[in-house]
């Protein structure tokens, strides 16, 4: 059994500086670890290496994880790119969401946006009622009479006592409706500014906060969680 106590130990300067395989040159791997691609890349995996290994977390202690894994087979690139999937499956999302956070553009001085979205449809509908038939009704009341020689009154030979309905119509277009518009369009809102509840110059101290805020110091200690044992 190898007792290796330091990080320096077993990740020196020869194994960093050769181009071996450390946890971040597995990291760096978009298809494999695609959450972290965003701050561990082909661009700076190199000089985070440097730094974590060789400066910031050189002379703490391994951690019992490590020296167990390494003790059952003890190829350095087995045992980084082990370590890599479980400081992957531990600190991604995490590790994603601050940095997603970090690198959100707003205004300092204003503490709520807002963006409202309508879409309204529109519908116009016109109705016609149209009726082209024509009713006419004709009543008939005649009669015929005929006063004979020397008679007082006239005596009546016919007559005629009845009513007609004639109706006249055309094309016949009862409630039809002869025109329908549809209209659709988007109505876009933004609204900003400061409610009043916060003085700019406190939003302006969180803001300095914010800014000061060491991503990748975090990095390095949630990944000494791992590696390295809590004390020095």
């Amino acid at each position: 059994m190898i007792m290796l106590k330091k990080l320096s130990e077993l990740f020196d300067l020869d194994y960093v500086y050769d181009g071996n395989e450390t946890i971040f040159d597995y990291l760096k791997d978009n298809d494999t670890f695609p959450l972290v691609n965003a701050f561990i890349n082909n661009d700076n995996y190199n000089d985070i290496a440097e730094e974590y290994f060789i400066g910031y977390s050189a002379d703490k202690y391994i951690s019992s994880l490590v020296s167990k894994l390494y003790d059952k087979n003890d190829d350095l690139d087995v045992l980084s790119s082990k370590l890599a999937k479980f400081i992957y499956r531990r600190f991604a999302t995490k590790w994603k969401k601050i940095y997603d956070a970090l690198m959100t553009q707003y205004n300092p001085l204003e503490n709520y946006s807002m963006l409202e979205e309508r879409t309204p449809e529109l519908t116009t509908e016109e109705t016609e009622n149209v009726n082209t038939e024509v009713t006419t009704n004709r009543e008939t009341n005649a009669s015929s009479k005929y006063k004979g020689f020397n008679a007082s009154d006239p005596v009546t030979i016919t007559t005629t006592d009845g009513s007609e309905d004639v109706t006249t119509s055309g094309a016949s277009r009862d409630n039809e409706t002869h025109k329908v518009t549809e209209n659709t369009g988007k109505e876009t809102l933004t609204r900003s500014g400061n409610i009043g509840v916060t003085t700019s110059q406190q939003m302006l101290e969180s803001e300095f906060k914010v800014r000061q805020y060491d991503f990748y110091k975090m990095i390095y200690n949630d990944i000494d969680s791992i590696l390295c044992l809590s004390i020095y």
